[in-house]
C-alpha cells in the first residue's frame, strides 16, 4: 500500500503520489470488505441449513463460537445483518474481543480497514519528508504504538519502513573502505549470517505458542514474562521474515515462482473460506477417514488426519480459486468503475 506513493515520490513525481493515495484511501473499503461480507452471508444460510452443526466431540480443542440457528431465514438474515453493520464493518472501535459469529476469524478485516487508514493518513503526513527525518518520524510512531497495545499499527507502519527500505537499499548501501571489494568474503560472509538470523529470529517468533506460551519449552518462557500477548510476538516475527524475504535471494525467486504467485493472488480467498470449509467439511471429513484408516493408534489416528487434509486443500483451492474469479477480483474492478465514475461526473 505504501510501496507506490513511496516511489513516486522518490522519483520526483509528488502529483502522482499524492493521487495515488488518494485513490488507494478511497477503494479501500471496496478492495477489503466485499468478499468477507459475501462469504459471512453464505455462513448465514448454512447456519440456518444445520450445516454448522458438528458437535467437535472427537476433535477436542478450542472450539469458537458459532451463530445459534434462528427460526427462520428471516431472522437469521437480520441477526447476520446486525454483524455485519457492528461488527464486520465497523471502523469506530478498536477491540478485538467481539464475537463475530459469523466467521470467528474475520475479526482481522475491521483491523485491516483501520490500520489501512492510519497508514494512509502517516504517509500524508510523511511523504514530503527529507528522508532520514521520515524514517526518525516513523520509527517514533512504531515504538510509539507499541505500549499502548497497538501492535497492528506498528505492523503496518513497519511495512512502511520496509517498503522505504527496500526502495532505498541501492541508494544507501553501507559505505566501505576501499580497500574492501562489495563481493568479498568477508561481505558474503556477513550477509549470511544476517540472512539467516533474520530467518532464525523470525521463524522463532512467529512459533511463539497462542496458548501455553509459558511452557520452558525453547525458551518461549523468557519471552512470555516480557508480554504474553502472543500477537506482538508473531507481528515481530512476520516483520523480520519480510526482511529476509528482501535480503534473500532464494527466497524470492520461490516467491517469484507462477505457482506461489497464484497462490499469492488467491491468499485473501484463502484467509477467509478456510474457516467456514474447516467446521462444514474438515472435521466430518476426519471422522470419514477414520472409517477407512482407524484410529485406535496414533499411526492410524494422523493417516487420517493427514488424509482429510490433503482432502479439504484441495477443496480449499478449488473454492478460493471461484472467490478470486467471480467476487474478489469484480469487486477490484468495481471499485476501480466507482472511483472513475466519482471523479469524471462529480469534479
Amino acid at each position: 500500500m505504501s510501496l507506490k506513493p513511496i516511489r513516486l515520490s522518490k522519483e520526483g513525481k509528488s502529483s502522482l503520489a499524492w493521487e495515488s493515495l488518494a485513490s488507494s484511501t478511497f477503494r479501500r473499503a471496496f478492495r477489503i470488505f466485499p468478499l468477507p461480507l459475501f462469504s459471512s452471508f453464505i455462513v448465514m444460510l448454512m447456519v440456518q441449513l444445520g450445516m454448522f452443526d458438528y458437535p467437535y466431540v472427537t476433535l477436542p480443542g478450542h472450539i469458537p463460537t458459532h451463530p445459534q440457528r434462528l427460526e427462520n431465514v428471516l431472522q437469521q438474515f437480520l441477526d447476520w445483518l446486525n454483524f455485519a453493520f457492528y461488527d464486520l464493518t465497523n471502523p469506530w472501535t478498536w477491540s478485538t474481543h467481539l464475537p463475530f459469529v459469523y466467521g470467528a476469524h474475520l475479526w482481522t478485516i475491521p483491523l485491516q480497514f483501520r490500520c489501512s487508514l492510519v497508514l494512509f493518513i502517516a504517509l500524508l503526513g510523511l511523504l514530503s519528508l527529507y528522508r532520514p527525518s521520515r524514517t526518525i518520524i516513523l520509527l517514533g510512531l512504531i515504538v510509539f504504538s507499541l505500549p499502548h497495545g497497538r501492535w497492528d499499527i506498528a505492523l503496518y507502519l513497519g511495512g512502511m519502513g520496509l517498503a522505504e527500505y527496500d526502495l532505498g537499499r541501492e541508494e544507501q548501501t553501507a559505505a566501505l573502505p576501499p580497500f574492501i571489494p562489495r563481493n568479498s568474503t568477508l561481505m558474503r560472509l556477513l550477509s549470511l549470517v544476517i540472512r539467516l538470523s533474520l530467518l532464525g529470529f523470525g521463524l522463532y517468533f512467529s512459533s511463539f505458542p497462542r496458548y501455553k506460551g509459558n511452557s520452558p519449552a525453547a525458551g518461549y518462557h523468557f519471552l512470555y514474562s516480557l508480554t504474553n500477548d502472543y500477537h506482538y510476538w508473531h507481528a515481530y516475527g512476520a516483520t523480520l521474515l519480510v526482511c529476509y524475504i528482501g535480503q534473500s535471494r532464494v527466497a524470492q525467486w520461490l516467491f517469484t515462482r507462477r505457482w506461489t504467485q497464484y497462490l499469492g493472488k488467491l491468499s485473501f480467498c484463502l484467509y477467509v473460506v478456510h474457516e467456514p470449509l474447516l467446521h462444514v467439511l474438515g472435521f466430518r471429513t476426519v471422522e470419514h477417514a477414520w472409517r477407512l484408516t482407524g484410529n485406535d493408534a496414533p499411526p492410524k489416528r494422523h493417516l487420517g488426519i493427514a488424509g482429510a487434509f490433503v482432502m479439504t486443500t484441495l477443496v480449499l483451492l478449488w473454492l478460493a480459486d471461484l472467490l478470486y474469479y467471480w467476487v474478489d477480483k469484480p469487486s477490484a474492478k468495481m471499485a476501480q468503475r466507482i472511483e472513475r465514475v466519482c471523479k469524471e461526473h462529480f469534479s
